[in-house]
């Protein structure tokens, strides 16, 4: 992965594609993240490139010794928070997050920080060999050196016990606001957990109805008994494992996985590997066998 600075944008190359890069593509777009640089994406020569506009926001560095305490610790509690709302979408982990301090922003409309976020679940290497919490904090560090020390550390101290335990988040919420006074405005809610969908294929037709719920985070179809989730025995042109339906961030995708006969949704053929995103009633057909699908 390379990242080059160009007049008011960054772009990251991929040299390979992460197996789960359409995944992350498409959450990145429809998760509501305040905090993300606006991006688009481009295929040259076979390397994914994601461009991140730079245009209307200037660099954290730049405007932190303008901030006044009161904003600098919106801009911490944000860094902080970020790392556990980009992971309630299941699949985007907060390596997801490129966190070298020159490449921070701080959009000065919205009065908060924005990072560029990438689209792979895999972890994300730095050229200098310094590994995603050595980074996060080294930009915490920035931010904290303008409060006052001894405040600093305690906080400093939280954070770092939060990285490595990932337990802790509401006291470490809470060390940050004890920071200030809390009645900037500008702190994000803490956030509800959504309510678990689940996903139902009912078929119904000369073999009577069969339905198969999907109780687990990836679920798989075929005629093969033992070695699918779901057997299918209603027709001969199904694979003996066929697909493979997955869950992330309360949505469905649907994988073919290389069978004979294909799988389609609506109508439209799913190239093999490749991920579809179901919706409730569309119709995912296995070879000849078309199933309405229901999200509830």
């Amino acid at each position: 992965m390379q990242i080059k600075e160009k007049e008011n944008r960054l772009v990251v190359s991929f040299q390979e594609g992460d197996a789960y890069f359409e995944m992350g593509y498409f959450l990145l777009e429809q998760a509501k993240l305040a905090n993300k640089l606006p991006m688009k994406r481009s295929v040259i020569n076979g390397y994914e490139r994601m461009i991140f506009s730079t245009e209307n926001v200037v660099p954290l560095g730049e405007i932190l010794p303008k901030l006044s305490k009161e904003e600098l610790i919106d801009v911490l509690y944000i860094c902080v928070f970020m790392t556990t709302q980009i992971e309630e979408n299941g699949f985007l982990k907060r390596n997801c997050i490129w966190s070298k301090f020159e490449h921070v922003y701080y959009d000065e409309t919205e009065r908060r920080p924005v990072f560029i976020m990438l689209p792979v679940c895999g972890r994300v290497s730095y050229a200098d060999g310094l590994n995603w919490e050595r980074r996060f904090l080294d930009t915490i560090a920035h931010i904290t050196f303008y409060l006052p020390q001894e405040e600093a550390n305690e906080v400093m101290e939280k954070i770092v016990a939060y990285l490595e335990t990932g337990e802790n988040f509401d006291e470490t919420m809470e060390a940050i606001e004890a920071l200030g006074d809390g009645k900037s405005g500008l702190l994000v809610p803490h956030t509800e957990k959504t309510k678990e969908r689940t996903l139902q294929l009912h078929y119904s037709g000369r073999e009577g109805v069969v339905e198969y719920t999907m109780n687990k985070e990836e679920y798989i179809l075929g005629k093969m008994e033992g070695a699918v989730d779901g057997v299918i025995a209603l027709s001969d042109a199904i694979s003996r494992v066929h697909c493979k339906l997955m869950k992330q961030s309360q949505q469905f995708f649907v994988q073919d996985l290389g069978s004979m006969n294909h799988t389609f949704v609506n109508g439209e053929y799913i190239p093999p590997y490749e991920l579809m995103e179901l919706r409730d009633k569309d119709i995912l057909s296995l070879a000849d066998v078309d199933f309405r699908v229901h999200i509830f």
